[in-house]
């Protein structure tokens, strides 16, 4: 009897070390427009509503929530492949989350080579836990969002991001909001 106890506080404990984090409206639940503050070229100082921008077009919304070479060249990866691919009906842009928005307009700056071109990105105005609604999970390290119709189709929450792991799963993702297989 006290081994299947050990046993069961013992498998408790791993499932519940393994249970996956969320984070952001999952599939299914809507989602609304919320603006960033734009850092890079003709964006810089504007506002950006992705949401609205995209009008129900499919979107990818990439939550930056820690910056590390990881997320990074996940993100890189991800928008890259995604702005070649605006001719194809899909919108795109990098949120970073952030409570010091001068420290983290610097390091665009200076990261500006690792980070991906052709989709805006922006720091979030609602600061470091980002924009209320979406009830971001602090966390992850990343919050991948896929929509079409204002809808979440997809959901990515990201402890520890990896392009091996993750590029191809939220790739089909997109491809699936887009129509293609």
């Amino acid at each position: 009897m006290r081994q299947s106890i050990a046993f069961a506080v013992v498998f408790a404990w791993h499932a519940s070390s393994l249970a996956k984090e969320v984070s952001g409206p999952q599939a299914g639940d809507k989602i609304l427009p919320f603006t960033i503050r734009g850092v890079l070229d003709d964006e810089a100082g504007k506002s950006i509503d992705l949401v609205k921008d995209a009008a129900g077009r499919p979107l990818v919304i990439y939550f930056l929530h820690e910056r590390t070479r990881a997320s990074v060249a996940l993100a890189r990866q991800l928008l890259n492949d995604a702005a070649a691919r605006k001719a194809d009906g899909l919108d795109a842009g990098l949120v970073l989350l952030s409570p010091d928005v001068a420290a983290t307009e610097e390091w665009v700056k200076i990261a500006v080579q690792s980070l991906p071109r052709g989709v805006p990105i922006g720091i979030s105005t609602d600061g470091a836990n980002g924009p209320p609604a979406y009830s971001l999970n602090p966390k992850v390290q990343v919050t991948v969002i896929v929509a079409k119709d204002n809808r979440v189709v997809a959901n990515f929450a990201l402890e520890t991001p990896s392009v091996a792991d993750d590029a191809a799963k939220i790739a089909e993702a997109i491809n699936a909001a887009l129509g293609k297989r």
